[in-house]
């Protein structure tokens, strides 16, 4: 491999999002948005854009059978959306639709943006549809926290520096750092599951003080830590297989 699981890279050697499996671990190919640290859950985030809302315009959208689809959207770079899906979910005629985009044009002369999807078009995207366009959930990776409506995607074996590349786990056995104030996670018997700690990204259980319904879950202990003064944290990530 040109880039090692534990290495960074201050330029990209593989696309975003690109999927490697070692043994039993899975990893995704990531770009930093911010300063990362290893063994904490990282969160997709809202850099440079997020969810965009689309409406179809007169002379716009898709034919059945195409793979290409037309927006006028203002001020969008291109590939923003590589590897990133494209949804047409409230549509006069029906029915719902969900394709990976493969490339993006920039916004163009007109104004107008033109997707292009691994996938053809089984339904026409017509004008009056409502549509959005997500990007690559691993184009820019944040420390958890940063963002309350963020969900975690992987996890680093290395520190990242803001701007790089690396691979972040997304499955698999990792061992994870505690959450301040829950010091004792896998130490409470039949208590297995553990979830990302909202602020910063470390494990807790449900026997810590901050945990909170609803809190994501990142998969559960693999060991018996109950003779470890503070338990053990060896656990079977469960993000993205």
């Amino acid at each position: 491999m040109l880039q090692e699981i534990n290495e960074t890279k201050s330029s990209p050697l593989y696309p975003i999002g690109m999927r490697i499996a070692r043994e039993d671990r899975v990893f995704r190919y990531c770009h930093a948005a911010g300063n990362l640290l290893a063994l904490y859950g990282l969160d997709n985030s809202n850099v440079p854009l997020g969810p965009l809302s689309i409406t179809i315009g007169a002379g716009e959208g898709g034919a059945v059978g195409e793979k290409t689809v037309v927006a006028s959207i203002a001020g969008i770079a291109e590939d923003l959306f590589a590897e990133g899906y494209f949804v047409d979910y409230m549509t006069p005629s029906l029915p719902f639709q969900c394709y990976r985009i493969k490339s993006n044009t920039g916004t163009n002369g007109a104004g107008d943006v033109t997707f292009t999807l691994y996938d053809k078009l089984f339904a026409a995207v017509n004008a009056g549809d409502s549509c959005a366009a997500y990007h690559n959930i691993y184009s820019a990776v944040k420390a958890k926290g940063t963002n309350e409506y963020m969900s975690a995607v992987c996890m680093s074996l290395v520190d990242v520096d803001n701007g790089d590349y690396f691979w972040g786990q997304t499955w698999g056995p990792i061992f994870g750092l505690i959450a301040g104030g829950d010091t004792e996670v896998g130490k409470t018997a039949k208590e297995r599951e553990v979830y990302f700690h909202p602020t910063g990204g470390g494990i807790i259980n449900k026997s810590d003080g901050t945990f909170v319904a609803g809190m994501q879950t990142a998969g559960f202990l693999l060991c018996d830590g109950s003779s470890f003064a503070n338990g053990d944290q060896f656990f079977m990530l469960q993000l993205a297989a």
